[in-house]
């Protein structure tokens, strides 16, 4: 038996996105984040494994960008 692959609704994973539905979309156009996939008519999803990739990249981008910051202060 395959494993199921899960999806993320928009809102779902806007839930857990520190920008705007606009923006998300823009990231996805830029392939800075996965395009969703199509489940059904009307619907779209993006998948699980490949979103919790990407954003765990936007909180490590995020860490060592703050790094930088500090370090210029001081």
């Amino acid at each position: 038996m395959s494993p199921q692959i899960g999806f993320y609704s928009k809102k779902e994973l806007l839930s857990r996105l520190p920008f705007s539905t606009t923006t998300l979309w823009r990231q996805c156009r830029r392939g800075a984040f996965p395009k969703p996939v199509s489940i059904s008519p009307g619907r779209v999803g993006w998948e699980r494994e490949a979103a919790d990739a990407a954003i765990a990249a936007l909180v490590t981008d995020a860490r060592s960008e703050d790094g930088e910051n500090e370090e210029a202060v001081r």
